[in-house]
Protein backbone atom coordinates (compact mmCIF):
# COMPACT_ATOMS: atom_id res chain seq x y z
CA UNK A 1 0.00 0.00 0.00
CA UNK A 2 3.04 2.35 0.71
CA UNK A 3 3.81 2.23 -2.86
CA UNK A 4 0.90 3.76 -4.01
CA UNK A 5 0.36 6.85 -1.50
CA UNK A 6 4.20 7.45 -2.77
CA UNK A 7 3.16 7.36 -6.35
CA UNK A 8 0.39 9.61 -5.83
CA UNK A 9 2.44 12.10 -3.74
CA UNK A 10 4.71 12.27 -6.50
CA UNK A 11 2.07 12.35 -8.75
CA UNK A 12 0.44 15.64 -6.82
CA UNK A 13 3.85 17.64 -6.93
CA UNK A 14 3.84 16.60 -10.63
CA UNK A 15 0.57 18.14 -11.31
CA UNK A 16 1.11 21.13 -8.78
CA UNK A 17 4.53 22.18 -10.45
CA UNK A 18 2.45 22.48 -13.80
CA UNK A 19 -0.16 24.36 -12.39
CA UNK A 20 2.37 26.57 -10.71
CA UNK A 21 4.00 27.07 -13.89
CA UNK A 22 1.57 27.77 -15.89
CA UNK A 23 -0.03 30.54 -13.42
CA UNK A 24 3.30 32.29 -13.54
CA UNK A 25 3.45 32.43 -17.58
CA UNK A 26 0.87 32.23 -18.85
CA UNK A 27 -0.87 35.22 -20.88
CA UNK A 28 -3.79 35.96 -19.43
CA UNK A 29 -6.68 34.37 -20.53
CA UNK A 30 -9.48 36.32 -22.56
CA UNK A 31 -11.07 35.99 -25.95
CA UNK A 32 -11.97 39.09 -27.81
CA UNK A 33 -11.87 41.02 -31.25
CA UNK A 34 -9.52 43.17 -33.16
CA UNK A 35 -10.20 46.14 -35.56
CA UNK A 36 -11.04 43.41 -38.29
CA UNK A 37 -13.66 42.22 -36.36
CA UNK A 38 -11.83 38.58 -36.56
CA UNK A 39 -11.25 36.91 -32.94
CA UNK A 40 -8.33 36.52 -30.95
CA UNK A 41 -7.60 34.88 -27.80
CA UNK A 42 -4.94 34.37 -25.24
CA UNK A 43 -3.38 31.27 -26.74
CA UNK A 44 -3.04 33.09 -30.04
CA UNK A 45 0.01 35.53 -28.34
CA UNK A 46 1.71 32.35 -26.69
CA UNK A 47 3.85 31.41 -29.81
CA UNK A 48 6.98 29.80 -29.61
CA UNK A 49 9.19 32.71 -30.57
CA UNK A 50 8.86 35.98 -29.08
CA UNK A 51 5.63 38.23 -28.89
CA UNK A 52 5.86 42.05 -28.67
CA UNK A 53 1.92 42.94 -27.35
CA UNK A 54 1.96 46.97 -27.39
CA UNK A 55 -0.86 48.33 -25.41
CA UNK A 56 -2.08 51.99 -24.65
CA UNK A 57 -5.12 53.66 -23.12
CA UNK A 58 -5.18 57.07 -24.74
CA UNK A 59 -6.11 59.01 -27.66
CA UNK A 60 -2.99 58.68 -29.63
CA UNK A 61 -2.62 54.56 -29.10
CA UNK A 62 -3.39 53.72 -32.71
CA UNK A 63 -0.83 55.50 -33.79
CA UNK A 64 2.19 54.64 -31.25
CA UNK A 65 0.70 51.33 -31.81
CA UNK A 66 1.74 51.63 -36.05
CA UNK A 67 4.24 53.84 -35.53
CA UNK A 68 6.28 50.80 -33.07
CA UNK A 69 5.11 48.24 -35.03
CA UNK A 70 5.91 49.15 -38.12
CA UNK A 71 9.71 50.43 -36.70
CA UNK A 72 10.24 46.96 -34.76
CA UNK A 73 9.31 44.65 -37.98
CA UNK A 74 11.56 46.78 -40.11
CA UNK A 75 14.54 46.36 -37.62
CA UNK A 76 13.51 42.59 -37.04
CA UNK A 77 11.60 40.95 -40.01
CA UNK A 78 9.55 38.24 -39.11
CA UNK A 79 11.10 36.49 -36.43
CA UNK A 80 8.24 37.85 -33.87
CA UNK A 81 4.94 38.50 -33.22
CA UNK A 82 3.22 41.66 -32.27
CA UNK A 83 -0.12 42.53 -31.39
CA UNK A 84 -1.72 45.92 -30.35
CA UNK A 85 -4.22 45.85 -27.69
CA UNK A 86 -5.87 49.10 -27.00
CA UNK A 87 -7.92 49.53 -23.95
CA UNK A 88 -10.83 51.64 -25.01
CA UNK A 89 -13.38 51.88 -21.71
CA UNK A 90 -12.83 55.35 -21.80
CA UNK A 91 -13.90 55.81 -25.27
CA UNK A 92 -17.28 58.65 -24.65
CA UNK A 93 -20.78 56.79 -25.02
CA UNK A 94 -21.26 59.32 -27.89
CA UNK A 95 -18.32 57.89 -30.26
CA UNK A 96 -19.49 54.33 -32.32
CA UNK A 97 -17.86 51.61 -31.77
CA UNK A 98 -17.80 51.30 -35.62
CA UNK A 99 -15.78 54.68 -35.65
CA UNK A 100 -13.69 53.37 -33.23
CA UNK A 101 -12.84 50.01 -35.32
CA UNK A 102 -12.61 52.27 -38.64
CA UNK A 103 -10.44 54.59 -37.40
CA UNK A 104 -8.39 51.40 -35.79
CA UNK A 105 -8.00 49.53 -39.41
CA UNK A 106 -6.81 52.97 -41.04
CA UNK A 107 -3.98 53.39 -38.58
CA UNK A 108 -3.09 50.58 -38.18
CA UNK A 109 -3.62 48.20 -41.09
CA UNK A 110 -0.98 45.34 -40.51
CA UNK A 111 -1.19 44.76 -36.92
CA UNK A 112 -4.26 43.32 -35.24
CA UNK A 113 -5.50 45.34 -32.15
CA UNK A 114 -7.04 43.85 -29.87
CA UNK A 115 -9.85 45.90 -28.86
CA UNK A 116 -10.39 45.58 -25.12
CA UNK A 117 -14.02 47.70 -24.77
CA UNK A 118 -14.85 47.30 -21.29
CA UNK A 119 -10.85 47.50 -19.80
CA UNK A 120 -10.57 44.14 -18.65
CA UNK A 121 -8.10 42.37 -19.61
CA UNK A 122 -5.56 45.21 -20.28
CA UNK A 123 -5.17 45.70 -16.41
CA UNK A 124 -4.50 41.55 -16.69
CA UNK A 125 -1.53 41.99 -18.08
CA UNK A 126 -0.41 44.63 -15.88
CA UNK A 127 -0.72 47.33 -17.99
CA UNK A 128 -0.42 50.81 -16.42
CA UNK A 129 -2.67 54.16 -17.13
CA UNK A 130 -2.02 56.93 -19.39
CA UNK A 131 0.68 55.80 -21.74
CA UNK A 132 2.13 53.32 -24.08
CA UNK A 133 3.60 49.98 -22.45
CA UNK A 134 4.86 46.77 -24.71
CA UNK A 135 5.44 43.77 -23.08
CA UNK A 136 7.98 40.98 -24.58
CA UNK A 137 6.63 37.43 -23.81
CA UNK A 138 8.68 34.58 -24.39
CA UNK A 139 7.90 30.98 -25.87
CA UNK A 140 4.96 29.68 -25.04
CA UNK A 141 3.69 33.25 -22.74
CA UNK A 142 6.25 33.67 -20.54
CA UNK A 143 6.59 37.46 -19.93
CA UNK A 144 10.27 38.35 -20.16
CA UNK A 145 10.34 41.81 -20.08
CA UNK A 146 8.45 45.40 -20.25
CA UNK A 147 8.82 48.74 -21.68
CA UNK A 148 6.65 51.89 -21.35
CA UNK A 149 7.21 55.34 -23.49
CA UNK A 150 6.43 56.35 -26.98
CA UNK A 151 7.89 55.91 -30.00
CA UNK A 152 10.81 58.11 -30.50
CA UNK A 153 14.47 56.56 -31.66
CA UNK A 154 15.91 56.53 -28.45
CA UNK A 155 13.04 54.49 -27.53
CA UNK A 156 12.85 52.24 -29.99
CA UNK A 157 17.06 51.57 -29.81
CA UNK A 158 16.66 50.58 -26.13
CA UNK A 159 13.93 48.57 -27.09
CA UNK A 160 16.18 46.26 -30.02
CA UNK A 161 18.20 46.14 -27.70
CA UNK A 162 16.58 44.38 -25.38
CA UNK A 163 14.96 42.26 -27.87
CA UNK A 164 17.99 41.38 -29.03
CA UNK A 165 19.22 40.01 -25.99
CA UNK A 166 16.20 37.68 -25.96
CA UNK A 167 18.25 36.43 -29.69
CA UNK A 168 15.69 37.31 -31.87
CA UNK A 169 18.21 39.52 -33.81
CA UNK A 170 20.36 40.88 -35.33
CA UNK A 171 18.01 44.19 -34.97
CA UNK A 172 20.17 46.38 -36.90
CA UNK A 173 19.86 50.14 -35.66
CA UNK A 174 19.61 52.30 -38.96
CA UNK A 175 20.17 55.98 -38.71
CA UNK A 176 17.86 57.52 -41.03
CA UNK A 177 18.86 61.11 -40.72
Amino acid sequence: MKPLKISGFIALLFFANILIQGALTDIPEFSLKDQFDNPVDHTMLATPTLTVIIAGDTRDTGDQIQAWYTSIKEKTGTSLSIFGLANLKKVPFFISKNSVRKSLRETCPEVRVILDWKGEIYPSFGFGKGGIFLHIYGPEGKLLSTYSGKHTPQTLKQLLELIDNYGVGPCQIIDNK
